[in-house]
């Protein structure tokens, strides 16, 4: 997961740039968790959404909820 970690921060530095501001730009200003840290000391964002189907472009979310996971 974390072999390509440069591409990764290369990305979202890239995107940070272009991002307005606003929730987006916030999140992609949260940094990538180091290579060598525990995953004992990461900290996870679980979402899970309920969707009334699987095509995006005709269904609609229904509820959303999360989770922190730590």
């Amino acid at each position: 997961m974390f072999t390509s970690l440069l591409s990764l921060r290369q990305q979202q530095e890239r995107l940070l740039s272009k991002a307005p501001e606003g929730p987006f730009k916030d999140y992609l200003q949260t940094p990538i968790p180091l290579r060598k840290q525990s995953l004992l000391e990461t900290e996870f964002l679980v979402l899970d959404f309920e969707t009334t189907g699987m095509d995006p472009a005709k269904e609609a979310i229904l509820s959303v909820g999360y989770t922190v996971i730590r």
